[in-house]
């Protein structure tokens, strides 16, 4: 098995009165298979699947979407796909897709070249 390091640095002296400051580290425990770093481009056309329903383990997904100007839709992958996010030019995310759920992309206006990367949970 190999692991994963993950960090998040939330900070801001501006959002409000009270300085914000938040940092998140984790190490996961990861196995194959892994693609460590790819792109894909994503249509306007069909949704394109990054996870299957059929994976049995829950899969870390990183996602960035390179548009420089469209929204990308992040969609559950089991039947009729339900957007629960929505990546704006620039924008990343890294999620945990839970055993069986599925994930799946979907451009909102225009063609989206997207990087992404994904690690089975070990």
């Amino acid at each position: 098995m190999a692991t994963l390091s993950t960090a998040l640095t939330i900070t801001s002296t501006t959002t409000s009165t009270d300085a914000l400051s938040i940092s998140l580290t984790d190490t996961l425990t990861v196995t194959n298979p892994v693609v460590d770093s790819a792109r894909v481009e994503v249509t306007t056309a069909a949704h394109t699947e990054l996870v299957a329903t059929s994976v049995s383990t829950i899969t870390y997904a990183y996602i960035k979407n390179l548009h420089t100007s469209s929204i990308l839709d992040v969609c559950t992958g089991a039947g009729s796909p339900v957007i629960f996010g929505g990546l704006g030019p620039g924008e990343f995310m890294m999620y945990p897709i839970d055993a069986s759920k599925g994930l799946k992309l979907k451009a909102n206006t225009t063609n989206i070249k997207v990087e992404y990367g994904l690690w089975t949970k070990g």
